[in-house]
């Protein structure tokens, strides 16, 4: 009997640990250290300059019919995400900040507006949008 124990024991040692290391789950895309993680996720987002442009300019199209539409915050989404695409857009900030005065937000049709001049002070937008500051200052000054 003695050394049937000491046979079976360690056995079943040997049973436990493999059933054990069965039971681990697979290393997976969340075993890996977070900066890799989060560079894998920046990559994914990385998008073809071309395809930027063309979902910007969708975003840009769904934003009016919003506009139209008078939901305000939809375009203000829309226009959003199409400057996050293409920031150089200068329809997108001129239609976020209308967006912005359409949905009585003044405040951030400004620093829309100025967001632009600020980066682009030599475009033809430029004066166009400083007028829209101007006017937006004197009404909230009222």
């Amino acid at each position: 009997m003695k050394n049937f124990k000491s046979f079976v024991f360690p056995i079943a040692l040997v049973l436990l640990a493999t059933a054990a290391g069965a039971r681990q789950k697979p290393q997976g895309p969340s075993d890996k250290p977070v900066l890799i993680r989060e560079a894998e996720q920046e990559d994914e987002k990385a998008e073809d300059p071309a395809l930027a442009a063309q979902l910007a300019e969708k975003d840009i199209e769904v934003g009016k019919y919003y506009l139209k539409k008078k939901k305000y915050e939809a375009a203000i989404s829309r226009f959003k995400s199409a400057l996050e695409r293409r920031p150089e857009l200068a329809e997108g900030y001129r239609l976020l900040g209308l967006a912005y005065e359409k949905a009585g937000r003044p405040r951030e049709a400004i620093v829309t507006y100025r967001s632009y001049v600020q980066l682009y002070p030599k475009s033809s937008a430029a004066e166009e949008f400083s007028k829209a500051i101007e006017r937006l200052e004197q009404e909230a000054s009222k």
